[in-house]
């Protein structure tokens, strides 16, 4: 069924700044987010030639360990994005500063006490175990390598709160002039640490501390100047809205957790289960992939407040055609990029490592072609539901998703080695997210259009029953109301996603 209910005009005013919005933050993107290819196409090879294939794939390992610490926020910052959403929304800054102090002291109590057990953990752990190899200058650098990296995390933490303010108030532009400052200040520090004797250690220092210690100056700046109606301050802590933040900061977590599970855990599974010397090719085929889907990232990240807030207006029309066109433009990129790989990938590759020797197979390309097309639809829709809080659904699928994906890695990698393990990602989403991400999807828009379609009814009877004679209300209710129930309709005889 075609919608029948002119489109009111307040919702053609917010759509329209919203489109505005997107395309700042496209174009900011385009400016500084290059940057994020530019790192890995220039340190991947200086950081292979400098540590040497076996410290490289510690490197790697590491860097996926602290994929892992990062979840220690429960997803905190994270649950924050939907509440500055919120506010933002309403107008309500006295509340917006209640967040921001709430989330501040909460975050800096974890980061101590995060930071306490990352110095106890580093001296515990057999390092010799987790990681198996007989060169001893890697065994060496690991626990300081470790530490460093999930010291940078922690930072990261408290230096993240501005890119969630940033992302709640649909200001991503801001947010990519300083992540380009930090990532133009990272890029620096690799190419200078290269140059020195520091090995492993300089290296996590470069690539993770650099970068959240420029974002911590950027986190300040924005409390002293730039907003400071957000200031937090301890005497605003409020328990009962950190319980607010939690219950939505937990499901994310969780949905972090099940993602860390599906695209990170690979390399770990790979070295433990193959060793250390497997990870490189596998690791540096997946950089080139990560590359393009970077690029796909510059549209798709600044989706998430732009959602929220068309979910939370209503905007049902706008969320369907944009799904499907970031689906085409993702799993068409992905797609492309294996084309290329599959039939020049050697030589790419030959170019870009300045010679050295990878053992890649064209099953490895494919497998990793597959994976990305797979990371690209989930991701397409994870960014809808998440905007609108819709989250507890995630949880179940997203989760089996990753336990599933857990499993056979580890079965496919003994079996089938490298090229066996590739694939445990397009199986695993396929019997998984791939065909219960649209059900969900569907279902949450039909849930909020009939509880707007249910409001604006009971608003308009509220009136009538109140014998108050307000004909253009009632009539913008009921147009309201009937919108609603158009979308209701219309979801149940057409596949929205």
């Amino acid at each position: 069924m075609t919608e029948t209910v002119q489109e009111a005009p307040e919702l053609a005013q917010h759509r329209a700044t919203r489109m505005q919005r997107l395309k700042l933050s496209i174009f900011s993107s385009l400016i500084f987010k290059p940057l994020a290819v530019i790192i890995p196409f220039i340190t991947v090879p200086l950081f292979l030639k400098y540590l040497g294939t076996t410290r490289y794939g510690l490197y790697e390992s590491i860097g996926a360990l602290a994929s892992w610490i990062a979840l220690s926020n429960v997803g905190l910052s994270l649950g924050l994005v939907n509440k500055m959403t919120d506010t933002h929304v309403s107008g309500d800054r006295e509340l917006a500063r209640r967040y921001i102090s709430t989330t501040m002291v909460a975050l800096v109590v974890l980061c101590a006490v995060g930071t306490i057990a990352l110095t106890i953990a580093t001296f515990a752990i057999d390092w010799g175990r987790v990681f198996p190899t007989d060169d001893p200058v890697a065994l060496r650098e690991t626990p300081g390598a470790f530490w460093i990296s999930g010291f940078a995390v922690f930072i990261g933490f408290i230096a993240s709160v501005s890119s969630t303010i940033y992302v709640g108030y649909q200001e991503m532009h801001r947010h990519n002039v300083w992540d380009g400052a930090a990532k133009l200040a990272t890029l620096i520090a690799c190419v200078l640490v290269v140059r020195t004797p520091f090995g492993l250690l300089g290296v996590m220092f470069a690539i993770t501390t650099v970068h959240s210690l420029v974002r911590l100056i950027n986190t300040i700046d924005l409390f002293v100047r730039e907003k400071p109606w957000l200031r937090p301050h301890p005497r605003l802590f409020d328990r009962t809205l950190l319980r607010g933040i939690m219950i939505e900061s937990i499901s994310l977590f969780i949905l972090q957790t099940a993602a860390v599970g599906i695209f990170m855990v690979d390399k770990v599974i790979i070295g433990s289960v193959l060793g250390l010397d497997t990870v490189s090719g596998f690791a540096i085929l997946g950089r080139v992939f990560m590359i393009a889907f970077g690029v796909f990232m510059l549209v798709l990240t600044p989706l998430w407040p732009a959602y929220g807030e068309a979910f939370r207006r209503g905007d049902f029309q706008w969320i369907r055609k944009t799904v499907r066109y970031c689906s085409a433009l993702g799993c068409g990129a992905m797609a492309a990029c294996g084309v290329v790989m599959f039939f020049f990938g050697d030589r790419i590759l030959h170019i870009w490592t300045r010679g050295q020797d990878l053992d890649i197979s064209r099953t490895l390309i494919l497998g990793m072609t597959a994976t990305f097309v797979a990371r690209a639809w989930v991701d397409c829709r994870t960014v809808v539901l998440v905007g609108a809080s819709y989250l507890v659904p995630q949880m179940y699928v997203l989760g089996a998703n990753a336990l599933l994906n857990i499993v056979l890695t580890i079965v496919f990698a003994k079996l089938w080695g490298v090229e066996g393990a590739v694939w445990a990602i397009p199986v695993s989403t396929l019997l998984t997210s791939g065909w219960a991400y649209p059900l969900m999807i569907q279902h949450g828009i039909r849930l909020r259009a009939a509880e707007r379609a249910a409001a604006a009814a009971a608003a308009a009877q509220s009136r009538t029953n109140a014998g108050i004679d307000d004909s253009e209300a009632n009539t913008a209710a009921a147009a309201a109301a009937a919108a609603a129930s158009a979308v209701v309709v219309a979801g149940e005889e057409t596949p929205l996603f």
